[in-house]
């Protein structure tokens, strides 16, 4: 089990598969504050980050256990996420856009 935050803004615990891309408050902050830009072309993701903390948010991105996901690299302020495939940047973006709105 895993705490995490419901729709409401309520926490609660749940089974933690790939299905329910649960993490910790910490790895959302983590990963929120740092986005500054997202692009994406084909199945690449690039996440531009303030200086120096790609690796910590690259990190909270991968303990995100996202099954579309295929791997990440950080460098200082970027972060390259690849896709399995096209189909999959949108489910991707879409989590994306709901950390950063938390």
């Amino acid at each position: 089990l895993v705490k995490i935050m419901s729709k409401s803004g309520k926490y609660k615990y749940a089974a933690n598969d790939n299905d329910n891309y649960a993490f910790s408050d910490r790895f959302i902050r983590i990963f929120s504050e740092c986005i500054l830009s997202v692009e994406h072309a084909n199945n690449l993701i690039v996440i531009k980050t303030l200086s120096g903390s790609a690796n910590a948010a690259t990190e909270a991105l991968d303990s995100m256990n996202m099954p579309e996901i295929m791997g990440t690299l950080a460098g200082d302020n970027t972060i390259l996420i690849i896709a399995k495939n096209e189909k999959d940047v949108g489910v991707i973006l879409k989590k994306i856009n709901d950390i950063k709105r938390r």
